[in-house]
């Protein structure tokens, strides 16, 4: 099955998934207020202890923890790739997708995708008569490589997009095997 309902579409465009369980942060439910109880990802958590009502979804620590994960991606990737630029003040290039870097030819996106966030690789629209496919595809399969590298320098795994009803799994050790 798929990892969500995100999908791309333009010719020279992609995306990878970071899973919930791995920004998504519990505590104990026991924990008194004044206690600094050591914090879990829901990865490290089975079904018994999600549901039997002892861990909590804490909303703070797993904002943090995402904003952890997209600082580390950004700062890296801003690294190996000088023409992306952090998009300030924030932009929404669509209802759902909204962008955290861009360079001429393209926008790294977020967007929502259910047991997911997917990271997007997407085409700019360049100016009236011009076209800049040329240009998107000379480069798109070394900025989706740097994505996939910067991921996974952080996380243990990422998901891949295969189609419509499929995903894959790239993890670490694959990476550098």
């Amino acid at each position: 099955m798929g990892c969500g309902n995100c999908c791309v579409f333009g010719r020279y465009e992609g995306l990878y998934y970071i899973d919930n369980d791995d920004f998504h942060v519990f505590r104990r439910a026991d924990a008194a207020s004044d206690d600094c109880p050591e914090p879990r990802l829901m990865r490290d958590l089975d079904y018994e202890e999600l549901t039997d009502g002892t861990w909590l979804y804490d909303d703070l620590a797993t904002e943090l923890e995402e904003e952890d994960i997209l600082e580390c991606f950004t700062a890296n990737f801003l690294q190996m790739f000088p023409s992306f630029k952090r998009v300030r003040p924030e932009r929404w290039i669509s209802r759902s997708q909204r962008a955290i870097l861009e360079s001429p030819l393209f926008y790294i996106c977020l967007e929502d995708n259910e047991w997911s966030l997917a990271v997007e690789l997407i085409q700019k629209e360049p100016p009236w008569c011009q076209s800049y496919a040329g240009l998107q595809s000379r480069h798109y399969q070394a900025y989706l490589k740097g994505i996939e590298k910067c991921l996974l320098d952080r996380l243990p795994s990422i998901g891949t997009y295969k189609s419509a009803w499929t995903s894959g799994r790239l993890t670490r050790a694959e990476r550098s095997a």
